[in-house]
This record gives C-alpha cells, sequence and structure tokens, in this order.
C-alpha cells in the first residue's frame, strides 16, 4: 500500500525554490523548508518526492535531498494545449472585510489568508484547478514507479484535492499544511 504524504505549500512557491539573492525573511524560510523537508524524509523513508514547482528554476531545494525526484507540475504549453493557460493566468485574491471571524484557513473554494485588522485575502480555486490536480496526480503515479513512501509538494490550494485523489486508489495519506496555521 502507497503511503503518501501531501504538503501543502502556504507561503508561496519561492520557498522551494534554490536561489541566492533572497531577502532575510525567505532566507529563514527555505531554511525552515528544508529542514521541515528533511525531517519528514527521514521520517517516512519517503523513495520519491513529486513537486509543483515552475520549469524556469535553475532547481529546487527538493531536488538536492537525495530522493528521486520529478516536476509534477504542468508546462505551460500543456497548460495552452488543454485550454487553461488563460484561467490559470488569471488568479487572483479577492479582499473581504471579517473582522473578528479574519482567519487563515483553507476553505472549500479556495485559500483564505487573514492579512491582518480584520482583512481576508480570498485565493480563489479556479474551474482548471481540477484539471492540473488531476495532471499532478498522473504525475505522481507514473514517475513514482515501484515507490510505495512518497511526498508530495504542492500549493495549499490543491493539498486536499490531490490528497482525495490519492485516498480514492486506497492509498494511506496524510496532508500536511505548511507552514501550520
Amino acid at each position: 500500500m502507497r503511503r503518501l504524504l501531501i504538503v501543502g505549500n502556504r507561503v508561496g512557491h519561492d520557498v522551494q525554490r534554490i536561489v541566492l539573492d533572497s531577502s532575510d525573511k525567505l532566507k529563514a524560510q527555505k531554511q525552515e523548508f528544508r529542514e521541515m523537508l528533511r525531517k519528514r524524509i527521514d521520517e517516512r523513508h519517503a523513495q520519491f518526492i513529486g513537486e509543483e514547482a515552475s520549469y524556469k528554476w535553475e532547481g529546487t531545494t527538493a531536488q538536492t535531498l537525495g530522493v528521486r525526484w520529478a516536476n509534477i507540475d504542468m508546462p505551460m504549453d500543456e497548460r495552452e494545449r488543454r485550454g487553461i493557460l488563460e484561467e490559470q493566468m488569471q488568479r487572483h485574491r479577492v479582499p473581504s472585510y471579517l473582522g473578528d471571524q479574519a482567519r487563515t484557513v483553507l476553505l472549500e473554494e479556495g485559500y483564505q489568508r487573514d492579512v491582518g485588522n480584520g482583512w481576508v485575502e480570498l485565493e480563489v480555486r479556479l474551474p482548471s484547478d481540477v484539471i492540473r490536480e488531476q495532471f499532478m496526480f498522473d504525475r505522481v503515479q507514473e514517475d513514482a514507479g515501484d515507490a510505495d513512501r512518497i511526498i508530495v509538494i504542492c500549493g495549499i490550494i490543491h493539498s486536499e484535492k490531490v490528497a482525495e485523489r490519492f485516498r480514492d486508489t486506497g492509498a494511506q495519506v496524510e496532508a500536511e499544511i505548511w507552514p501550520s496555521f
């Protein structure tokens, strides 16, 4: 039985990227991400990492940790071929004032981030996210081969939907938001 950990990154994909010219805050987040990922690899004896990452990047932290790795994100030309590129490029955040009810949470309609003083921003799920998530799932299924201990790193907005796909196969799945709320 496959055992998966789905890591939903809630601070942005730049923490995954290997870049030397980062701000002090981003450098600290990158170090925390590396430490968390190393720990999860060791705890779970991970054999494969599937990561949503830009194809423009020179490398990611996950690639440097000695575990078989694959980029599971859908390339831009594939998004265009499937007719979802334009919609995916239109992802935006919707501000709302919620007062005392403001909180950071993953909702069915998207990722709601508390931005302070009672305000939140909702990063709305798009209909085409379903197509990208299926692509990520398919890539892990193909690229993991016979690995049965797998870590998947994706944006928080995709994490639960990707986890559901693997649960539907009978896999044992944990989903973790990083950093936690």
